[in-house]
């Protein structure tokens, strides 16, 4: 392999390791742990570009918003991804997600949620979801929190860009989550979801992410993040398993 392909091949994987996005959206990781009821959250922008005969931009950007008081909690969070030369959209990836939980005492809450989410690579025109369920809090301590949730919901599916061919689907989605804290410095984060069908349980999604961030300074962190998704009936041709490593900034307010 000449350098130039073997430089363009690096760059490609560079470029298309931030827009890999999974089929899954892992709202585990952008909940805020505090201590105090109000509003947090954190803005990220990422952008690279590459030219080899021809110029490619990349550019991505995450936000997080999120209210809590004593009994309740709202999230919104979105997430786009560009990668484009003069002549072609190689990935374009958005999602909008609203949830909310309702504390009922220590250990259990209800939470509802809907999205939004188109995605080129995954062949996703659009799908919405709508659901619901509990959550449990199987332990807290100061260093480890893990929780376990068990939703339904009901999934919209547009996989032709043809209104007359949407997919409806009920769904079962469970989640296992534990993070990790280390003097305030350093959050580990892992999740696990599935994601069956209920009227053919062949067909499911898995999705794990890692992520760990290390605070620079009060408003700064770095973040490394490592996912895997598998989807047994994919749409058409997308692939049934994608991975995705990145790293980049986080900016919180």
């Amino acid at each position: 392999m000449g350098f130039k392909r073997l430089f363009l091949y690096i760059g490609f994987t560079f470029l298309f390791s931030s827009v890999l996005k999974a089929q899954i959206i892992n709202v585990e990781s952008a909940r805020k742990v505090t201590d105090t009821s109000g509003w947090a959250g954190d803005l990220s922008i990422s952008g690279a570009y590459l030219n080899i005969n021809t110029p490619i931009w990349n550019f991505s950007t995450k936000s997080d918003l999120q209210y809590k008081n004593k009994k309740h909690l709202a999230m919104f969070l979105t997430d786009w991804s560009l990668v484009q030369s003069k002549e072609n959209d190689f990935n374009n990836a958005l999602y909008l997600h609203l949830r909310y939980n309702y504390k009922i005492n220590a250990l259990i809450r209800v939470e509802a949620f809907t999205q939004y989410q188109f995605n080129k690579i995954k062949r996703i025109d659009s799908r919405y979801l709508l659901g619901g369920g509990p959550r449990f809090k199987l332990l807290e301590k100061d260093f480890l929190k893990i929780y376990f949730g068990s939703l339904i919901m009901s999934e919209w599916e547009n996989q032709n860009n043809n209104i007359d061919e949407i997919v409806h689907l009920i769904r079962s989605s469970s989640y296992l989550s534990f993070t990790v804290l280390k003097d305030d410095m350093i959050e580990f984060y892992s999740t696990t979801y599935y994601q069956p069908s209920f009227s053919h349980w062949k067909n499911f999604r898995i999705f794990n992410e890692e992520i760990l961030e290390i605070k620079i300074t009060e408003i700064l962190t770095f973040i490394n993040r490592f996912g895997y998704s598998f989807e047994s009936y994919p749409i058409l041709d997308a692939p049934k398993s994608t991975f995705q490593f990145s790293f980049g900034l986080k900016l919180e307010f």
